[in-house]
């Protein structure tokens, strides 16, 4: 009898926790701030941002919105490619695969590591147009919300064309299409088995399959992704064995061209013109005063001088430089090893003093370039400028001033 009242006690302790955990949960999940599908985000991915040079040129732009391409105009096996290693049931789901879902669970509670996902195409859409990168139950939950209205309201066809759309491949590229172009110098359309699977490979994690940086793990993951579509049967084992022995010939690591670089920078300044994002600029046309004769000679002159300013364990400085037209005040040429680095704001330094110090002397006819300053230490009211390397050189001209960057020279001036 006493464990009879014992069991009871428990069951009754179990269910009023049991009750407990649903009535936090609902609560929980009443309070979340849900959003709906923003069809106008949906709708505008496929159109493309067209960016024109002075003389009305298409310029290519690798952006969100840079290369859009149609499902129809991909060989089969493009799509199949990134549903065999991303979502295999995606025609067969309604936008959360289930059987998935529970396998990835199992397997996080047998490792305790809780990495395994299980995040199906229309999830990943959802989270790449709609919500951040945050790995919190709420933005989940708002994910399965949204991703069940998209199911509801598009087809698997317009699903997998916007996604392939807009996925990210690393390297500032989005979508198929700028990503086909950037690392195989050819369009999506043209893909062939081999390209395609190393495409899908790289989105898993753009950083540790950069066909760039990282060939090796971008070859091992592309095996994974054609063991995938075998197993899938979305491919033929001649076409498993001829894609292993294509070889993965990548265009130049410098293939982040000079326009991809302009646009880039054009189409934020249109974004920060109309206080919009690239959305708001799909299907329009922005007109640049790009030149690609300036661009080329910008191009040159850095070519022939960077090679001698590597260092002496072979890294080039940071560089960037841009060409104004004086007639139309239109930027016509950009050049820059980093992202926005022309955007960098920082101290002009020493670069300052042929500009501020020495042209306005020659132009007042004050000094010329041969013009002799003795360097020595000297003291104006307690201020004693120094040279970088602590010496003094005694009369040089102003020109090995300028060379030598020299301070004491400069304050003189």
């Amino acid at each position: 009898m006493k464990l009879k009242k014992i069991l009871k006690t428990i069951a009754s302790i179990l269910g009023v926790v049991f009750f407990i955990v649903f009535l936090s949960a609902f609560i929980y999940v009443l309070s979340i701030d849900y959003i709906d599908l923003d069809r106008k985000t949906i709708d505008s991915l496929g159109k493309s941002i067209i960016v024109l040079s002075n003389d009305l040129t298409s310029l290519e732009y690798n952006g969100q919105y840079g290369n859009a391409v149609k499902l129809s105009e991909l060989p089969d096996y493009v799509p199949k490619a990134f549903i065999a290693i991303e979502d295999k049931r995606f025609y067969k789901h309604k936008g959360l695969d289930y059987i998935r879902i529970m396998g990835a669970l199992i397997k996080d509670l047998k490792s305790f590591s809780f990495k395994e996902g299980a995040s199906t195409i229309s999830q990943q859409l959802v989270k790449n147009t709609h919500l951040s990168n945050e790995r919190t139950l709420k933005r989940k939950l708002k994910e399965i919300r949204i991703t069940k209205q998209l199911e509801k309201q598009y087809s698997k066809n317009e699903i997998l064309e916007k996604y392939l759309n807009i996925i990210y491949f690393g390297n500032g590229l989005y979508g198929i299409d700028s990503a086909a172009k950037a690392y195989f110098n050819t369009s999506a359309k043209n893909l062939n088995l081999a390209q395609a699977a190393a495409l899908a490979a790289i989105i898993n994690s753009p950083a540790k399959y950069n066909p760039f940086t990282n060939f090796n793990n971008l070859k091992s993951r592309q095996k994974i992704v054609l063991d995938a579509m075998l197993k899938n049967r979305f491919i033929t084992k001649e076409q498993y064995q001829e894609a292993l022995d294509t070889p993965l010939v990548l265009a130049s690591s410098k293939n982040t061209t000079a326009q991809s670089v302009y646009t880039k920078i054009a189409v934020k300044q249109a974004c920060e013109l109309i206080n919009g994002t690239e959305k708001d600029l799909a299907d329009c046309v922005i007109y640049t005063y790009y030149n690609q004769d300036i661009q080329n000679i910008l191009k040159q002159s850095f070519d022939a001088y960077l090679p001698h300013t590597v260092n002496e364990f072979g890294t080039l400085p940071e560089f960037a430089g841009i060409v104004i037209d004086n007639e139309t005040l239109g930027v016509a040429g950009v050049i820059e090893s980093e992202d926005y680095l022309i955007f960098t704001q920082r101290q002009p330094a020493s670069t300052i003093k042929p500009l501020a110090v020495y042209a306005p002397a020659i132009e007042n006819r004050l000094i010329t370039p041969a013009t002799l300053i003795l360097d020595e230490p000297i003291n104006y009211d307690g201020y004693s400028p120094k040279n970088y390397n602590g010496k003094h050189e005694g009369w040089i001209s102003v020109r090995k001033a300028i060379s030598t960057s020299n301070n004491i020279a400069a304050v003189k001036t």
